[in-house]
C-alpha cells in the first residue's frame, strides 16, 4: 500500500513550478473519472493539500456513460478488475493469470441485474459496488460500477457539502458536445482565466494529457513507457456531431437493457436535478424529471 507521502513525492513533481517573476497566469490540473466515485477520503486529501482547488465535473447522460465505460474497460482488458472495484486489484497484475479464463458479464446482463436489485432494494441510496461498505446492514444491494457510477447525485452530494460553490463547476457533457467553445469559455471563467484566446483552444496546453482510449494500461504503476499520442487541443472536424459518436458506444446494448437502465436512472436523474437546483447550479439537459414537490423553472410545483 502506497502511503500519502510516497504518493505526493511521485505526484507533485508532475506539475511545473511557477517562477515568482512569471506574470502570466498559469493553471495546471489533471482529470480522472475515479475522483467523483472514490469516496470521502479522496476529497479529504484533496482539500487538505489543495484547499483552494477549482473542480470541474463533467456529467454525461448515464446510459451513454455506462456504455462508454464498459467499452473502455473491455478494450483494455480490465473488465474483471473494475467489476471487483478494488483498488489493490486494479494495480495487482497477479490477478490477470488467475482470471485468464474468466468471462465477464455483458453490459446487457449488468443492466438487467440492476433492475432486479431495484425491485429487491427499492431505496437506491443503499445500492453499492463491491468496493463500497453496505449501509445499515443492507449488504445485498450490489450494483455493478458500470451502472451505479451513473447515479451522480449519490457521489456528488458530498462535494457540495464541503466545497464553496465557486470552487465547483458542473458541466453538461451534452452541452460540450454541441458547443465546446462556449463550454470552454465557461471553464476558463471558472478557473479565473480570460476566455479562450482562439477558436482552436491554443491557450489550453494538452501536450501532457494522455488519453486512455489511445494508451492502454495508464492505470498501472509502470505507465511511464506506455503514454503517447497526446490529445489534440484543436477541435477535430465534425466534433459537434457527437450523436454518431455516442450511438457507436451504445450499439452493443439491447433495447431491453436500455429500457432497464432508463428505468433504473429515473430517480437518480431526478435526485441530480434537485441537487443542482438546491445549490444554484444549471440543470443538465438529460435530467428532466423533477422530484416530488420540486419547483420548476417558473417556480410552480410539479
Amino acid at each position: 500500500m502506497v502511503s500519502m507521502t510516497e504518493f505526493l513525492q511521485d505526484y507533485m513533481p508532475r506539475f511545473p513550478l511557477r517562477a515568482p517573476t512569471d506574470e502570466a497566469v498559469h493553471v495546471y490540473g489533471e482529470c480522472s473519472p475515479d475522483y467523483l466515485v472514490a469516496g470521502p477520503q479522496v476529497l479529504s486529501n484533496l482539500l487538505r493539500y489543495m484547499p483552494l482547488v477549482k473542480l470541474v465535473v463533467s456529467l454525461r447522460e448515464p446510459i451513454a456513460r455506462a456504455c462508454s465505460a464498459y467499452a473502455n474497460k473491455k478494450a483494455d482488458g480490465t473488465l474483471h478488475k473494475h467489476l471487483l472495484r478494488n483498488r489493490d486489484a486494479l494495480r495487482d497484475t497477479r490477478l490477470d493469470g488467475k482470471l485468464a479464463n474468466y468471462t465477464p458479464p455483458t453490459l446487457d446482463s449488468l443492466a438487467l441485474d440492476a433492475l432486479r436489485v431495484l425491485a429487491k432494494c427499492p431505496d437506491q441510496r443503499y445500492h453499492r459496488t463491491l468496493g463500497e461498505a453496505p449501509r445499515d446492514g443492507k449488504g445485498g444491494c450490489y450494483v455493478s460500477p458500470f451502472v451505479l457510477h451513473g447515479y451522480y447525485a449519490k457521489y456528488l452530494d458530498i462535494f457540495f457539502q464541503v466545497l464553496p460553490s465557486d470552487q465547483l463547476l458542473v458541466v453538461d457533457y451534452a452541452a460540450f458536445a454541441v458547443d465546446p467553445a462556449a463550454v470552454m469559455d465557461e471553464v476558463a471563467h471558472h478557473l479565473g482565466l480570460d476566455p479562450r484566446p482562439s477558436a482552436n483552444f491554443s491557450g489550453f496546453d494538452t501536450s501532457l494529457v494522455f488519453n486512455t482510449r489511445e494508451n492502454r494500461g495508464t492505470h498501472a504503476r509502470d505507465y511511464g513507457g506506455k503514454v503517447g499520442g497526446a490529445m489534440s487541443a484543436a477541435i477535430r472536424p465534425g466534433f459537434a456531431n457527437k450523436g454518431s459518436f455516442d450511438a457507436s458506444w451504445e450499439a452493443g446494448i439491447s433495447p431491453g437493457a436500455r429500457a432497464a437502465l432508463h428505468r433504473y436512472y429515473e430517480r437518480p436523474n431526478a435526485e441530480l436535478r434537485a441537487l443542482l437546483l438546491r445549490h444554484g447550479k444549471p440543470f443538465v439537459s438529460w435530467a428532466t424529471r423533477s422530484m416530488p414537490g420540486e419547483p420548476d423553472f417558473d417556480g410552480s410545483g410539479t
